[in-house]
């Protein structure tokens, strides 16, 4: 008995490759005529699309997390131990 696990990692590396233009034209024919297969692109598409835009932190951003980080190190280095 094939496990469905297999079966949705070979689907998923199917799907990939099509993605990336990487298939030949039977495997392009199988996702575009399986509708599961075309659901499973269209989401990898768009996580992929998601996850190509990087958010641009604002001036000082990273300034303020390390200070904050420290302010909150510097907080805990006078605290007592836990169990003093």
């Amino acid at each position: 008995m094939t496990d469905p696990t297999d079966r949705t990692l070979a689907d998923d590396d199917l799907v990939s490759a099509y993605l990336d233009a990487e298939v030949d034209e039977t495997e392009r024919a199988r996702v575009e005529q399986d509708p599961a297969l075309r659901a499973r692109a269209a989401e990898l598409a768009a996580a992929r699309e998601a996850l190509a835009v990087r958010p641009i932190p604002p001036p000082g951003a990273a300034d303020r997390a390390v200070l904050g980080a420290l302010a909150a190190f510097d907080g805990l280095a006078g605290a007592p131990a836990a169990g003093e």
